[in-house]
């Protein structure tokens, strides 16, 4: 805060208004942080109703429980005004621990079930040619020129 000359403050009075300054500031960072706690908090509960209902029955029924559980401890975070923002901050790495590992395993399994659906259509492709005959090439033969000489 910057206040300059030609007011027609006393001295206590802009030494008042400096600590009030200082004094709201740490209240306005305060409040800062919980907006982004927030913030942060309700756009990862969003992405993990999203995640949920796109994974349906892939995921272990076991696994989406504890994901929607610590989701619904994250929203009543979300829904208590007064939370501040260690409140919703652990309330955010609770659910995001458990989504991760949740993704983790579910991008591993989509890794595996794309190797074995390569492995079983190369076996069958491999199947389908006659041994030895993968280095024949078809053709024809065409004599260039015409035929008078």
């Amino acid at each position: 805060m910057t206040i300059t000359g030609g007011t027609a403050l006393s001295k206590d009075e802009v030494e008042r208004m400096v600590k009030d300054a200082e004094k709201f500031a740490a209240e306005d960072h305060q409040r800062r942080e919980a907006a982004e706690a927030r913030n942060a908090a309700d756009q990862l509960s969003y992405q993990v109703d999203k995640s949920v209902s796109e994974w349906g029955d892939k995921v272990p029924e076991s696994d989406a429980t504890e994901l929607r559980e610590r989701n619904a401890e994250l929203k009543d975070a979300l829904g208590d005004p007064d939370a501040g923002a260690d409140k919703l901050k652990s309330a955010t790495e609770a659910v995001m621990q458990v989504w991760q590992r949740v993704g983790q395993a579910m991008h591993e399994q989509a890794q595996t079930s794309e190797s074995r659906a390569g492995s079983a259509d190369g076996s069958a492709s491999e199947q389908t040619q006659p041994e030895g005959e993968d280095d024949i090439v078809e053709g024809e033969i065409v004599e260039e020129g015409g035929g008078g000489s």
